[in-house]
């Protein structure tokens, strides 16, 4: 399959079944992908369509961490909206506030100062950033 096709079966995968695990399993299979569009695709649908799902959260934490700076953007806005809260996601953006990318940093700075506040130990982020 091309990349564009990819990135539209990501999306309707998201968008016609959310919730659904075969679903599910068909994006995180993207997420292997080498092909940065279909990874920027599968980071964002994973958020629209299994927010909160540790696989899909797992899969996001592992893209923050790879090497194409859009698609950590996505993953760091991903991970902020479907797991507020989450220590784990918590504790992944706060390292990329001194990503290598600028844009990756500032996004991540700004997750983190709208983060809940007793998300990992009670101190406002906005006074830990």
């Amino acid at each position: 399959m091309h990349g564009g096709v990819r990135v539209v079966a990501a999306r309707g995968l998201a968008a016609g079944w959310p919730g659904d695990s075969a679903a599910r399993n068909g994006v995180l299979r993207l997420t292997h992908d080498e092909d940065e569009e279909i990874l920027e695709a599968a980071a964002r649908e994973l958020a629209a369509g299994w927010p909160g799902d540790s696989a899909a959260r797992d899969a996001l934490l592992r893209l923050v961490q790879g090497p194409y700076w859009f698609v950590r953007v996505v993953a760091v806005m991903a991970l902020a909206k479907g797991w507020p809260g989450d220590t784990s996601a918590h504790d992944a953006l706060f390292g990329l506030i001194h990503d290598d990318d600028d844009l990756v940093g500032r996004t991540a700075s700004q997750a983190l100062a709208a983060w809940p506040n007793d998300a990992a130990d009670g101190v406002p982020n906005s006074e830990r950033l």
